[in-house]
Order: structure tokens, then sequence, then C-alpha cells
């Protein structure tokens, strides 16, 4: 209810402004169709992909029940503070392919519809990183097999920041999908 409320209220109304008032004027006709696409894209990351970010970390621990309104904002900062990085991580992976496909083959007229849906995906997804600490865990005594993903190598991300979150990039991307 709170993802549908929050994506409904406040992730469509914006988006439906970028590509209808903002991305029109993202034309550079200098250049060539496939530098154009990318430059698109770049800008549509750098404008929305923080604007999703806080609503869906943020905003949705602020809505959470708690007993004053301070309880909240604390609550939506310190689930923004700790879950960011892999939000960011997970856009990193999910938004560039999504809007290339979009600024390249859908026309226009559909592409406020080709974001929500794209957004519904990804609000799922975020929903499931953020939500998986909070998540039951039911015992079986039935085993279960699991899925042995490889460890990387351990590199000493000190110095190289660029490094790290590529990193934990790849390391999310198995746990989201």
């Amino acid at each position: 209810m709170r993802q549908g409320m929050i994506g409904g209220l406040l992730l469509s109304p914006g988006l439906h402004f970028f590509l209808t008032r903002v991305m029109p004027r993202a034309v550079f006709p200098s250049l060539s169709a496939r530098a154009n696409i990318g430059l698109r894209v770049a800008i549509h990351q750098a404008c929305m992909m923080p604007l999703i970010q806080f609503t869906l970390l943020f905003v949705s621990a602020a809505m959470q029940p708690a007993g004053s309104i301070e309880d909240r904002v604390a609550a939506g900062k310190q689930r923004l503070h700790d879950k960011w990085r892999k939000g960011f991580c997970a856009s990193l992976m999910f938004w560039p392919a999504v809007n290339t496909v979009m600024y390249s083959m859908v026309q226009p007229r559909f592409m406020n519809l080709y974001a929500d849906m794209a957004s519904l995906i990804f609000a799922s997804i975020m929903s499931y990183i953020t939500y998986k600490d909070c998540a039951a865990t039911f015992e079986t005594e039935e085993v279960r097999p699991t899925l042995a993903v490889p460890s990387l190598p351990k590199i000493d991300t000190q110095q190289l920041p660029a490094i790290d979150m590529l990193t934990e990039a790849v390391q999310t991307i198995p746990l989201v999908w």
C-alpha cells in the first residue's frame, strides 16, 4: 500500500513532468543518434535517480507507524543512511538499460507508460532490498538447495572507492534478482 502511494503520488507525477517538460528539450542535433541517446540517459540518471532513491527509502520509512513526527523523520533518515548504497548500486544496474531502451525504441507518447511499468518493477526490487532484513524467517525441517555464488577476490578498497562500489553492485545484483 505504501509503495503504491509513493509511486502514484510522488514518483509518477515527477516522472511525467520530467518526461513531458524537461526531456523534449534535451535534444542535441549536432551529435550522433547514439551520443544523443547516451546523453539523454545520463541526464535522466542524474536528475531522477536521487528523487527515486529518496522517495523509496526515506518516505517509505517515514510512513511507518511511529509515536511522533520526529520519530518518523528519524526512521526515514536511518533507513536512507543504511540502505542508500545498495539502492544506488541496484539503480545503476537497472535504470541505464531501461532508459537506453526507452530513449531508443519507445515513442514519446508511450514513454510515461513504459517508465511507470519500469518504476513498478524497480519499486518491487527496492522494496525487497529495503524490507529484506525485516522479513520473517520460517524454519522448516527440509533442506533447501542454495545457489552457490562465487566470491570475488578481496581488494584493498580504501584507496579505490569506485572499485568498492562496483564490487558491491556486482555482489548486490544476484541478491536482488
